[in-house]
């Protein structure tokens, strides 16, 4: 399956392979570069352009509203960040924040991201990476 476009993913049905590499990592990084090393480079791009997607459909308003803490600004980068901890929380999580994004002003701090681990892998293996090919 070759993805080509962010925008013409459907967060709201993402495949559940996807968000069983997530739940079986368990909030560590560690498994979750040991779960995706299997992956072929196929899978391993799609795995990238999920989560991408995910994360953008957050990065966005009404979400952003409530990423901002009192007393802080809220870059792009944070706002991304945010975003890639709500997918890094699996399924049930990242579908509650989707539907109710005023449920994002109650966020744990201490939530682990588990972004960009696909594309380091990707970059290992071919000297390439998924976001060049996103971006160009």
């Amino acid at each position: 399956m070759a993805i080509m476009y962010i925008e013409d993913i459907d967060v709201r049905n993402l495949p559940d392979w996807f968000w069983d590499t997530l739940r079986e990592a368990e909030g560590s990084r560690i498994k979750l570069n040991e779960i995706l090393m299997l992956l072929p480079n196929e899978k391993l791009r799609e795995h990238f352009y999920f989560f991408q997607a995910a994360t953008e459909a957050i990065s966005e308003e009404p979400h952003t509203l409530f990423m901002q803490r009192p007393g802080h600004s809220l870059s792009e980068d944070a706002r991304d960040d945010i975003a890639s901890i709500v997918v890094s929380q699996g399924k049930s999580y990242y579908l509650a924040v989707l539907n109710e994004p005023k449920s994002l002003a109650d966020m744990e701090e201490d939530l682990i991201d588990l972004g960009g681990i696909a594309d380091s892998i990707y970059e290992e293996r071919t000297g390439e990476s998924f976001w060049d090919e996103l971006m160009g």
